[in-house]
């Protein structure tokens, strides 16, 4: 029994879908960036190993792989940030191990050409796998031979959803593409699919740091606000000192007053006008011109008296100068003067 024509399409797709998920595994390499995209360790290599089957679907018919891989490096700093997406190129991938729900058939998957992702940080994370254009090749053979390419009119991008791991050993990153949709062309003979058709994949990838296995690939954000330094103007501090008081100590002056008090004449009377009683000295000097002896003294001898007066001049103080004039009295006798009798 001949295969159909339409089982011959489903193996032609399969085949280039087959190596389109297997690629899909670069996506793991992609970073989402809302501010932007950042991806590390920078300039470490990476692989994409599938965890589980790569699953292809065409119409009514399955096709399966169980082992697909794919490697690639990180860019190297300062390439691995971006205000938008990042792209990290891939080597080419490889599918292998495929096969289809249609006995007595064989499914052979080629992949060739660079192949790249490109990612933005965002919620979810999500990465982009490019395949070039023809970068499939798949071929059936059995009872019926067909082949077909992948992308045969220009690069596809299958989209795909990142989760960060914590390492890269036990706990990897993955990336996971889900109904990712992908154009065959086909030719063969009259049994094969017509000359397009499409297929879905699904496939998970573990991607892994194999510079530093201790690292996990992780695609994070990327802030690209260039951070301006503000310097505050120069602050002038015034110190102002607080106001002296100098206290003066009082100044005591010392004026030296001089009193001068006029002198003081008092008159004493008796006996006659110029007698020797009023004059006793001059009784022995008359005695002695007239030869006789002098008269005793008719009277006491008058004495002289000094007055002496003191006149006190007050002192005036003025806070905070205190002024303290001495006063100094002169004092002159009083002179008497006698009659003589």
């Amino acid at each position: 029994m001949r295969p159909s024509n339409k089982f011959s399409k489903t193996i032609a797709a399969t085949a280039g879908l087959a190596t389109t998920a297997g690629l899909a595994v670069a996506a793991v390499c992609a970073t989402p960036a809302s501010a932007g995209t950042q991806v590390t360790p920078a300039g470490d290599s990476v692989t994409g190993t599938l965890v589980g089957n790569l699953v292809v679907n065409v119409g009514s018919f399955q096709g399966t792989c169980t082992i697909s891989s794919v490697s690639g490096k990180i860019p190297a700093s300062p390439s691995n940030v971006s205000d938008g997406a990042i792209t990290v190129p891939l080597g080419t991938p490889t599918v292998s191990n495929c096969s289809i729900n249609a006995p007595l058939e064989n499914l052979t998957v080629q992949v060739s050409g660079n192949w790249a992702i490109t990612g933005q940080y965002g919620s979810p994370i999500n990465g982009y796998l490019t395949i070039p254009q023809n970068g499939v090749y798949a071929s059936i053979s059995g009872l019926v031979s067909c082949t077909g390419n992948a992308a045969p009119a220009g690069a596809v991008t299958l989209p795909g959803i990142w989760t960060n791991g914590t390492d890269s050993v036990n706990n990897p990153s993955k990336v996971s593409v889900v109904n990712g949709t992908v154009p065959v062309a086909v030719s063969g003979g009259g049994l094969c699919p017509g000359n397009t058709g499409f297929a879905s994949v699904s496939a998970t990838y573990a991607v892994k740091d194999t510079t530093n296995p201790s690292a996990p690939v992780v695609i994070g954000p990327y802030d690209s606000t260039p951070t301006t330094t503000t310097t505050p103007p120069s602050c002038t501090t015034t110190t102002t000192a607080p106001p002296t008081t100098t206290t003066v100590p009082p100044t005591t002056t010392t004026a030296p007053t001089t009193t001068v008090v006029p002198p003081t004449t008092t008159t004493s009377s008796g006996g006659g006008t110029g007698s020797a009683g009023s004059l006793p000295f001059l009784g022995p000097l008359f005695g002695s011109l007239s030869g006789g002896s002098a008269p005793a003294a008719a009277g006491p001898m008058l004495t002289g008296s000094c007055t002496t007066s003191t006149t006190t001049v007050p002192t005036t103080t003025v806070p905070p100068t205190t002024t303290t004039i001495p006063t100094t009295i002169q004092t002159y006798p009083t002179m008497t003067r006698g009659s003589l009798s």
